[in-house]
């Protein structure tokens, strides 16, 4: 009785989740808001596990639980991904006339190797989750359920999307993201912007990136989007609800990169949390697993604890400062930003 009511719980977070982020709760946007943080209090009541909040005057990290159990199968168990890139996963640069790409890097890099479908088009939770599963090894029902939440955030009531469909506004794709121009920015922000990147691999002078300059560079292009983009929002921040708090999901989207791409840890399931730059390189400008660059996949399961404690740990350093982060390739906030990017859209 007590996993059905979690589990009756969890559906309901995704459910409502959905109908806040895309904006199709007018009338109450508040009061569904708070029904999603009631649903998250009651799942811990059952025995869920939590995070300990950040200090009450920095942004908030969400109450994190193991929402895992909305998933329709669990314990779901698959080959170690291979150490060497597989035959029949070549890398291949995207048709973008013809193949549907999103704001994702990791998405757009599963889709380039065809391990998701290269067209990018009309794929399941199930088919992302076994993709990440298959060739990441990364927590199956974990994944599942953020990748059925996403789906009905921008595509209500459908079970697949492209990849394109991501695109949608403050959804999953958010302004003051890691190497994509802010929607409000015009054209080109779905696809990445070199110089961006160039400068997440200038955060330690060239050397490997950690957590600590994930922080800074968060803080950073936070800065940067606020300067430039005269409709610059990141929504949320004091939301104790994963539905709304984007600065939550930006700092997802900055901690998932350096645990999957980092190596493990001999003899320990844990790793090192540390990324080499040209492996950072490889994944955000050319969207390509970086075999080539020394990488191989984890071979033990990455699990949603350690997802959500990688998130916990750049909070931290986040809130810890410092407040003035400057650009390490000389990109001033008072100069006409974004930098130019000549990569058409996807």
């Amino acid at each position: 009785m007590k996993f059905s009511l979690r589990s009756a719980l969890c559906v309901a977070v995704v459910a409502v989740s959905a109908a806040v982020v895309a904006g199709r709760s007018h009338s109450h946007p508040h009061r569904a808001s708070k029904f999603v943080s009631l649903i998250e209090d009651l799942l811990l009541s059952q025995g869920g596990t939590g995070l300990p909040l950040p200090p009450a005057n920095s942004p908030v990290i969400p109450t994190l639980f193991d929402f895992s159990v909305a998933a329709p199968k669990h314990n779901v168990t698959a080959p170690l991904p291979p150490l060497t890139l597989p035959a029949q996963f070549p890398w291949q640069a995207p048709d973008i006339t013809v193949q549907s790409r999103s704001p994702c890097p990791m998405l757009n890099t599963l889709a380039n190797h065809g391990m998701l479908p290269r067209d990018g088009k009309n794929i399941s939770a199930d088919m992302f989750a076994d993709a990440l599963k298959w060739n990441l090894n990364v927590q199956w029902d974990f994944w599942w359920v953020i990748a059925q939440t996403a789906i009905s955030v921008v595509k209500p009531g459908a079970s697949a999307i492209d990849l394109h469909d991501l695109a949608f506004h403050n959804g999953i794709q958010h302004d003051a993201a890691l190497t994509r121009n802010d929607k409000g920015q015009g054209r080109y922000f779905t696809r990445v912007n070199e110089t961006l990147v160039k400068q997440l691999t200038m955060m330690n002078k060239g050397d490997d990136i950690s957590f600590l300059e994930m922080a800074r560079l968060r803080r950073l292009r936070e800065a940067q989007s606020n300067a430039w983009n005269v409709n610059y929002t990141l929504p949320g921040q004091q939301d104790n609800s994963v539905a709304t708090n984007k600065w939550f999901l930006s700092l997802d989207q900055a901690a998932i990169p350096l645990l999957v791409l980092s190596d493990n840890v001999p003899g320990l399931q844990q790793n090192t949390m540390t990324v080499p730059v040209d492996r950072l390189e490889t994944f955000f400008l050319y969207e390509r697993l970086p075999y080539e660059n020394g990488w191989t996949p984890s071979q033990y399961e990455l699990s949603w604890w350690q997802t959500f404690a990688g998130i916990k740990e750049l909070a931290l350093l986040y809130t810890q400062g410092p407040d003035d982060v400057v650009s390490p390739i000389g990109l001033e906030l008072d100069m006409p930003g974004p930098p130019y990017n000549p990569n058409p859209d996807y």
